[in-house]
Order: structure tokens, then C-alpha cells, then sequence
């Protein structure tokens, strides 16, 4: 089993690259959702499957993801406590008692061997110095035969309507940023073989873009690029299931 991080894992959550708490940014993730980002998945859950949300910021993947496996318990972590705030605000005028939000590192999960049938991360790996690490925890957590979905960016898949040379400046100082920070902003090609890696099976890869192609989404997006935060354009993402006879 590889690894990909010199550095001493009690140091690694240092090493994460994730934006300032920015009003935009937040604004952002509150606009996804599971019939989107999470849509490649969705035919692999029922209702009753107990589910992990790694890194569901202000949740509203995580709600749709609640709804849908509905008696089954949802957890939804993140390591970052505004983003928890703002998912319990979102959550509390909602009727969802299948799902709660904790405060949690990927690398350290706090939760006991085969607790779920599902597990889930968007647009989180991509931050990650030690990848393979969190892939370990969550094939720790995930119970024999369950399933993992994870979506992540490419930078190289971009595309652009009218181009503009400060334009393309820019996503490679976003990019550049990203490395700098110990991510990979490359990392939606790499999905596969690290799930491999980590002793997956049953893996199935797949590539989808998220669009901004109206005045307000223009503007949205607009926004972002000048507050020079990563935006996820390009994804790649994989589904796969653990076989009962590869668990330690």
C-alpha cells in the first residue's frame, strides 16, 4: 500500500489547502447539490444505508444525500467549524433527523471499523497532502461490500468562452496555489488508481462538468476568480465497492 506525504501525520491537517471562510466562498458550496455533484452515486444507495459525508461544508449535498437514504443514519464531517455552523443553521428548520454534523479530521475519523454502507467527499481530496491516508480511513470505517463515491477537480479540463490571456494566468496561479499548499489540482485523474492503491475493488470511473453558463452564475463564478479561490470545473469521480475478502 503506497503512501504520498513525507511530512509526520500529526502535522498533515496543517497542510490542507482550503479557501479563507469567504462570504462568496461559502455561498459557493451552498449551492451544490446531491442530484449534481453527487449524481454519479446515486444509484448505488437505498434508503436505510448508514452514510459518511467527508468534508460536507455547509451540507447541502449532505441534505439531499439524508433524504435519499432515509431511515439510514447520515453523518456529515468537516474540519472546519463555520462550515458546520452554517449547516446547522441550514439544517434547523429542516425535518431530518437521520442527519447530523461533527467536527473531524479525514486523516482520524472518529468512528469504529465497518460503521457505514456508504461513504462520500466532493472536492476535498484535491486539498489533501496525504491522500492515501484519508482513502485508509475511509476503507477503515466502510463496511464489507459498501460503497464510496468521490469527485474531485482537473484543472486541465476547463473550458472557457472567450479567452483571455489573464484569464488563463490566473488558473495557473490557482493551480500553482494549490500545489503549494500540498494539494493537487490534477488530482480528479488520479481517483482510480489511488482507490486501487488503497485496496478498493469494483471501480468505475466517470467525468462531468459543472456549468456556469447563465448572467447570475456568470457573475457567481466571476466573483470567485477575483477573490482568486480554486473553483472545481472539471470533475473526475469514482464509485467502487469493498469486497468482503479484502478486509484487514
Amino acid at each position: 500500500m503506497a503512501t504520498s506525504t513525507t511530512e509526520q501525520p500529526e502535522d498533515r491537517s496543517q497542510h490542507v489547502n482550503t479557501p479563507a471562510g469567504e462570504d462568496v466562498t461559502l455561498r459557493h458550496y451552498g449551492r451544490r447539490t446531491s442530484d449534481k455533484q453527487a449524481a454519479f452515486l446515486l444509484p448505488y444507495l437505498h434508503p436505510g444505508m448508514d452514510l459518511l459525508d467527508c468534508g460536507c461544508g455547509p451540507g447541502s449535498i449532505t441534505e439531499g444525500l439524508a433524504r435519499l437514504v432515509s431511515p439510514g443514519s447520515v453523518v456529515g464531517i468537516d474540519r472546519d467549524p463555520q462550515q458546520l455552523e452554517k449547516a446547522q443553521v441550514r439544517m434547523a428548520n429542516q425535518d431530518h433527523a437521520n442527519l447530523r454534523f461533527e467536527l473531524a479530521d479525514l486523516y482520524e475519523l472518529p468512528f469504529t471499523d465497518n460503521s457505514f454502507d456508504a461513504t462520500f467527499s466532493h472536492a476535498v481530496f484535491m486539498h489533501l497532502s496525504d491522500p492515501m491516508a484519508a482513502l485508509r480511513e475511509i476503507y477503515r470505517v466502510l463496511k464489507p461490500g459498501g460503497v464510496v463515491g468521490i469527485r474531485n477537480p482537473d484543472f486541465t479540463g476547463y473550458l472557457i468562452a472567450g479567452a483571455d490571456p489573464a484569464m488563463e494566468n490566473v488558473w495557473k496561479l490557482v493551480g500553482r496555489l494549490t500545489e503549494q499548499r500540498g494539494g493537487n489540482a490534477y488530482m480528479g485523474r488520479r481517483l482510480r488508481g489511488m482507490m486501487q492503491q488503497a485496496g478498493f475493488v469494483n471501480i468505475g470511473a466517470s467525468a462531468s462538468y459543472d456549468s456556469f453558463g447563465t448572467e447570475e452564475a456568470t457573475q457567481h463564478w466571476g466573483n470567485l476568480m477575483a477573490d482568486y479561490i480554486p473553483l472545481k470545473i472539471t470533475f473526475g469521480s469514482s464509485w467502487t465497492t469493498v469486497s468482503p475478502h479484502v478486509k484487514s
